[in-house]
């Protein structure tokens, strides 16, 4: 990832390590984990899977700030 927080509305995406991993949270700092039958699962809700597509796009495109900027996506150094 070229910059350590991706933002987009109410989603958020970080570094998770060093290997490139990305990381998905809420602004508020809640994950995106929902619980069915008590087991944890990882799902992006429909209203909120535009923005995750646009910002793994920035990252998978290695976009700059004014790119990403272009697309409505804010970044963080």
């Amino acid at each position: 990832m070229r910059f350590k927080l991706y933002s987009r509305r109410a989603i958020v995406a970080y570094a998770f390590d060093d290997e490139g991993t990305v990381g998905l949270r809420r602004r508020g700092g809640l994950g995106l984990l929902h619980t069915m039958d008590g087991i944890p699962h990882a799902v992006v809700k429909r209203s909120d899977v535009a923005d995750v597509a646009v910002i793994l796009a920035c990252i998978d495109e290695d976009l700059g700030r004014d790119a990403c900027r272009g697309r409505g996506v804010e970044v963080d150094v």
